[in-house]
């Protein structure tokens, strides 16, 4: 069984968020729109922020907040599974937004980065599919007065074809 399939069978209908039809041409009558169809997944990487460094805090009550630069690549329909964020940086990052096109992933107040580190139990997540040219936004805010740090998050998650 493809991963594709498997997915389907675990999580149900996968949700694609925007349109994900395509025009179908019938000589001599309307033209209608049919769903595309999508019959293989696979798991990828996608780095977000390349080698991007969020200034040191300016004092211990307060933090730099910055957009983390969107990946440009994203070519087809991606589904996030797992947001990660190395140990050695969470410690000091806090994740204010997460948003997939028009969709606030987060509510409330910012979120420890300390969640997604890769040696922590809670960093899967259950996002909306993020159709081709539907931006992936994420910002973060460095609490650490002493230094600049390198978020280097990345996404694993499912690439539909």
């Amino acid at each position: 069984m493809d991963h594709y399939r498997r997915l389907s069978r675990v999580n149900g209908q996968i949700q694609v968020v925007g349109d994900t039809a395509i025009r179908v041409d019938q000589s001599g009558s309307p033209i209608e729109y049919t769903e595309k169809g999508y019959t293989i997944a696979e798991e990828i990487n996608l780095g977000l922020g390349n080698r991007f460094s969020i200034p040191a805090a300016p004092s211990a009550v307060l933090s730099t907040t910055l957009q983390i630069p969107a990946p440009s690549n994203v070519s087809l329909p991606f589904m996030a599974q797992r947001l990660t964020i190395p140990s050695s940086v969470s410690l000091f990052l806090m994740v204010t937004q997460a948003k997939i096109a028009a969709i606030d992933l987060i509510d409330g107040d910012p979120i420890t980065a300390d969640v997604f580190s890769e040696v922590s139990l809670n960093n899967g997540v259950r996002w909306p599919t993020a159709n081709t040219g539907q931006q992936i936004q994420l910002a973060a805010a460095n609490t650490d007065p002493a230094a600049a740090h390198e978020p280097r998050i990345s996404l694993t998650g499912v690439r539909l074809r």
